[in-house]
């Protein structure tokens, strides 16, 4: 292995270029292109672009939508009891009508006029008139002007068919729609050729397919006291369960409406002045058995 001292390396040439190569090489760059200038990244190869140094911006996510509130469904009862504080539902049907959902407000033909809550009647027109549809023609007496709210009312299957206005104060009888005056309309059956038929079974342990829910309806419609109803099941297609189905449905409309009657002859005369009857009857078995009967305890008169 060579050795060298430091006196040895001081004798050493360095190289050395010739100076006529640096010359010319340099005259030639310089005359080849006598405006080159040094971009800032090839003069400083260590600098970051201005572009890259900026922090770039984040997307923006997307966000759903926060869903509309949706509006409360209202029930009759509370729309009667915000307009009427006062007003209760005594009877059964009053009872019904106010969980039914609410359609539309009361608006009075005279503002700030008075109404009658203690019949049952007028509670019932008042129900219906919030939750009832309106027909294509008002009747006579809502032309005319009569009854308390701007709007005629029909109640379906209630009401004996008169509207809302002609119900209040018992004034259904004179109203257009009411039954006495549409026999046709309670006691004609529809036609079985306007009934869609019912589809038949594919396999014999399925059952048959249930019928459209407007016939259904339809028939949940018809007065319940209509004699016409066994004729309309018998000329339609529907099986044994669809059947029982309404007859229930029927029965239940009419129980319904035997306990409204029973309920409206309670707070007659008659009915308030049988019920005082009773009671007095009642009281009078009290004081018969409080006092006692010696006959009764054992003990017989001696002869």
């Amino acid at each position: 292995m060579l050795h060298l001292k430091k006196e040895d390396l001081a004798t050493i040439p360095s190289p050395s270029i010739p100076p006529s190569f640096s010359q010319q090489s340099l005259g030639a760059s310089s005359q080849a292109s006598p405006h080159f200038e040094l971009t800032p990244i090839e003069a400083n190869p260590f600098m970051i672009p201005q572009e890259m140094s900026q922090p770039q911006q984040q997307p923006e996510l997307w966000e759903p939508e926060a869903p509309a509130a949706t509006t409360a469904v209202r029930k009759a009862g509370d729309v009667a009891r915000q307009v009427y504080h006062d007003i209760k539902f005594k009877s059964v049907l009053c009872q019904r009508l106010a969980d039914e959902v609410a359609r539309r407000e009361l608006v009075l033909r005279k503002d700030g006029q008075k109404l009658n809550f203690q019949r049952r009647s007028n509670v019932e027109a008042i129900l219906g008139q919030i939750i009832g549809d309106e027909p294509p023609q008002p009747c006579k007496c809502c032309r005319k002007g009569y009854g308390p709210w701007e709007t005629c009312v029909v109640l379906e299957g209630h009401l004996c068919g008169s509207c809302t206005n002609c119900w209040y104060n018992a004034s259904g009888s004179r109203c257009t729609f009411h039954e006495s005056n549409n026999p046709s309309q309670y006691h004609t059956a529809p036609h079985a050729a306007a009934l869609p038929p019912t589809p038949a079974a594919t396999h014999f342990n399925n059952q048959l397919a249930p019928q459209p829910g407007s016939i259904l309806q339809h028939l949940w419609q018809l007065p319940a006291l209509s004699p016409q109803l066994p004729g309309v099941l018998a000329g339609t297609q529907f099986n044994r369960g669809q059947r029982c189905l309404v007859r229930i449905r029927a029965a239940a409309k009419e129980l319904g409406l035997r306990v409204a009657e029973y309920e409206e002859y309670l707070n007659s005369p008659e009915g308030r002045a049988e019920a005082e009857a009773a009671q007095q009857q009642e009281q009078q078995q009290q004081q018969h058995h409080q006092q006692g009967d010696p006959r009764e305890d054992g003990f017989e008169d001696s002869p």
